[in-house]
Order: C-alpha cells, then sequence, then structure tokens
C-alpha cells in the first residue's frame, strides 16, 4: 500500500536529477514562465538543484508523487518535457531524503518531444501500460534490467523505434528478450524495429508464457524470431505479428500448438515456419493469409495430401481441421504433411486459395469442405478421392460448392476403383466445381483408382 501521506508536488516543477548527455533540452511549454524553485525542490543526489537552465540542464515534470514512507517519486506525466537522449535518474533528493524513481503508465503518453534515446533506471525491470505510447520520435531505449513485463500499448505507435538493448557496463545487449515473461497487447505495434543498417532478430528466453494480440503487428523492419527455448510459450494470439513485411524466419519449441487469428497474416517475405513435431496443431482464421513466399510448413512431401507417407522418422504436423483462409495467396508454399492417425476433418472456405499444389488428395475422413477450399489453384491437375468406397458418394457438407472453383481447365480426377462411374459421383463433382462439359470433353478425366486387393479365403 501506498502511504496515506502523499504530497502532491506542485507542477510544473523543474527537476535536473538526471543524468543527462550534453545537448539535452527540456523546457515548459511556449509562453509559461518557471517560478522561482520551491523550498522543497528535487535535486540532484549530490545536493545540486536545478539551477543551470542556461546549459539546457533541467527537466520539468508536469505532475508527480512523493510517497514518504516508501522514499518512491512516481512521475506520471511529461506532457511539458522536451527531451533528447534522455536518462532517468535512480534517486532524487526531495527536503535532503534520496528518492528513488518510478514512472508510471502514460508517463510520455503522445510525448512528440521526446526524441532519440531514453535510458531507464537500474528499477525499470518493467514497462508500464502505455507508457510510451505513440512517443513518435524516440529511436532508442536503453534498460538497465534486462525486463520481465512490457504492458498493452507500451511502446505503441513509437513509428521512429527501431533499436532496444540492455546495458552491460559499456556494453549494450541487443539480446533484450531473454527474460521476458509477459508482452501486452499491442505492446511494439507499428514500431520499426530495426532498420536498413540493422537486421532484428527476437531470440526469447525459458520465461516467456505470453505475447499479446498484435503484439509486434507492423514491425516492418523485423527479420526473425525464435521462441525455441521457450517450453511455457505455447500460443501465438491474435495478429501477434501481422503485417511484419520483413519477417524472414520464426521458430518454435516442440511444446507450442496454437496459432491465432491473423497471428502471422501478411508477412510477405515470411519463407519459414519451423513448426514442432507430434503435436496437435491448432490453426485459427487467416492465421497465414498473405504470406506469399511461405515455402516450408513442417516436414516435405510433393504434394498437399492429408495423409503423409508411411516414415517413423519424419516429423509429424497433426492437424483435424483448417480455418477458413488460413493458407490465402501462400503462392510459394510447397511442403505439408499430415498425420494419418489424425485425419482432417474439414477444410474451412478459402483455406487452401491461390496455393500452388498439384494434386489434392481428399480422405475418407473429410467431413467438410467450403466455398474455395482449393480455389484457384492454378497448378492443380490432380484430385484423388480414391479412399472412398465407389457406392459411397462423399457427402461433404452444404457449403461445399465451387470448392475447386477458378482450377485449371485440364487435370485428373482419381475416383474410386469401379466398373462403373457411378451417377451420384456426377453430380457431386459439378457440385463442387467440376462441370459435365469438363468432364464429358475429356478436359478433367475421370481415371479409376487403384483396385483393391482380392480377399483370399
Amino acid at each position: 500500500m501506498r502511504s496515506k501521506k502523499l504530497i502532491k508536488a506542485l507542477a510544473p516543477i523543474a527537476v535536473s536529477c538526471w543524468t543527462i548527455p550534453a545537448g539535452f533540452c527540456a523546457y515548459s511549454c511556449q509562453g509559461h514562465v518557471d517560478p522561482e524553485p520551491p523550498t522543497n525542490v528535487l535535486r540532484n543526489v549530490d545536493g545540486s538543484d536545478w539551477q543551470g537552465r542556461e546549459q539546457g540542464h533541467f527537466a520539468p515534470m508536469r505532475d508527480y508523487d512523493i510517497y514518504p514512507t516508501e522514499k518512491e517519486i512516481v512521475y506520471k506525466n511529461s506532457e511539458n518535457l522536451i527531451a533528447q537522449d534522455l536518462v532517468i535518474p535512480n534517486y532524487v533528493l526531495f527536503n535532503n531524503e534520496k528518492y528513488k524513481v518510478i514512472l508510471q503508465e502514460e508517463c510520455f503518453f503522445e510525448n512528440y518531444n521526446l526524441t532519440g534515446s531514453i535510458e531507464l533506471n537500474d528499477f525499470m525491470d518493467f514497462v508500464p501500460d502505455q507508457c510510451f505510447f505513440n512517443a513518435a520520435y524516440l529511436r532508442k531505449v536503453i534498460f538497465h534490467q534486462y525486463p520481465k513485463h512490457v504492458g498493452y500499448n507500451a511502446f505503441a505507435e513509437c513509428i521512429s523505434l527501431s533499436e532496444i538493448y540492455v546495458r552491460q557496463g559499456d556494453i549494450l545487449d541487443p539480446n533484450w528478450t531473454k527474460s521476458i515473461i509477459s508482452i501486452g497487447d499491442n505492446a511494439f505495434e507499428n514500431c520499426r524495429l530495426g532498420d536498413e543498417e540493422l537486421t532484428y532478430s527476437l531470440v526469447f528466453g525459458p520465461a516467456l508464457v505470453n505475447i499479446g494480440k498484435y503484439a509486434f503487428s507492423g514491425c516492418t523492419a523485423l527479420v526473425n524470431v525464435c521462441f525455441s527455448f521457450s517450453p511455457e510459450f505455447v500460443e501465438l494470439q491474435e495478429g501477434a505479428f501481422f503485417a511484419c513485411w520483413s519477417l524472414e524466419k520464426i521458430t518454435f519449441h516442440d511444446n507450442f500448438y496454437i496459432f491465432g487469428k491473423n497471428c502471422l497474416a501478411s508477412c510477405s517475405n515470411l519463407e519459414n515456419v519451423y513448426l514442432p513435431c507430434a503435436k496437435q496443431i491448432q490453426l485459427s482464421e487467416a492465421c497465414f493469409s498473405g504470406c506469399t513466399y511461405l515455402r516450408d510448413l513442417g516436414p516435405h512431401t510433393e504434394e498437399l495430401t492429408f495423409v503423409s507417407v508411411e516414415k517413423q522418422e519424419e516429423k509429424i504436423l497433426i492437424l483435424k481441421k483448417i480455418p477458413s483462409a488460413a493458407f490465402l495467396e501462400c503462392r510459394s508454399l510447397e511442403h505439408a504433411l499430415w498425420e494419418p492417425q489424425h485425419k482432417v476433418v474439414e477444410v474451412g472456405d478459402r483455406a487452401f486459395d491461390g496455393t500452388p499444389f498439384g494434386k489434392v488428395v481428399i480422405p475418407r475422413s473429410m467431413e467438410h469442405i467450403n466455398y474455395m477450399s482449393f480455389g484457384d489453384m492454378n497448378n492443380l491437375h490432380i484430385v484423388d478421392f480414391s479412399q472412398w468406397d465407389p457406392d459411397s458418394i462423399p457427402d461433404l457438407g452444404p457449403d461445399c460448392t465451387d470448392a475447386f472453383a477458378g482450377k485449371p481447365s485440364n487435370g485428373q480426377i482419381i475416383l474410386p476403383y469401379s466398373e462403373l462411374i457411378y451417377e451420384g459421383w456426377l453430380d457431386f463433382l459439378q457440385r463442387i466445381g467440376f462441370s459435365y462439359d469438363e468432364i464429358e470433353q475429356g478436359k478433367w478425366q475421370i481415371i479409376p483408382g487403384p483396385k483393391p486387393p482380392e480377399i483370399k479365403e
């Protein structure tokens, strides 16, 4: 509990208690005349007061709270602060007593005058909610402790923020995420996190538990993300890395299994997603939509099939349901492998729309396909229903109309082995996007699947 003896400081009060680099300049809003400092003014820990403003060495905060019992000063609002390369001190003096400096949420909220860098003090292993929200000209953040928690909107819309470090003596360590436990919703939304000269990677450590919705969305210079050392991190929430255009690779620990809605959508340069093995993977709507250069998703096979080759040494990707637009416009996807013991039962609308696969195998386990589930697959030339019984026409749900719309004009349809083609199959094929004319004219040729082995008495 904070002390009830809360002393409200006069506002604005000039503070010169920072370790401030040359060139720092801070002053009140235009037209304001600073009063003479009161008797209980905050001072530097060496006892010097705020005098010397002709050198620019002062930093008036609009509002802060003093907590005598806890010996803490909490900075609340920096609306009038103009600063370049600001350093937050560990302590200041108030009435000749040393007080720890703490930043409150929204402290630098929409401060367009905070430019260059900010160096946080030894006590900041967290960043409060919205602390630097829309500090649009902040370029660099330096921690003194490896941060554990970053609040929601903490750095959201800091569109110039490209560098984050932890100071280790004279060294600035770029691996600031190694001790992170949680990152709140939208925490770094629309930050750059990198630039033309700095290839930026995020490597998370074993403490990581949670990354919130849209936490890194729009981080357009972020290149690589690694969760391989984070066994407690099992879910990538909605939009977590949405529209990270420069992201090329992301890796996960074997315990990971949930891809949230839009979590990697519009990562147009993403090439490799290294998924865990032998896990029940859960995909969500549009999770990889717009990943136009995505090539590898799990281990290798040359066709889109929901039955894997039987190689026990292969890593396996287990999926039962593929939601709407999951791989929409993934035009470079080459590899996918599905586990036979957990066969796919549903493919959502436009799930594979625009993918480059040449063959689709529909297993007997399939219960639902939907509008354009396999639409606009320009390389498609084989659709395989051979696992079904010849007299058992698939019922793939009421929304399977035009599941293969936009397919090429020629190809093969493999049906279960039979001496005759059941008329019901023709009706079914028309419903999912193969017209009578295409079949009658041999554009899409129906061929029988392999003959079942004879049962010996």
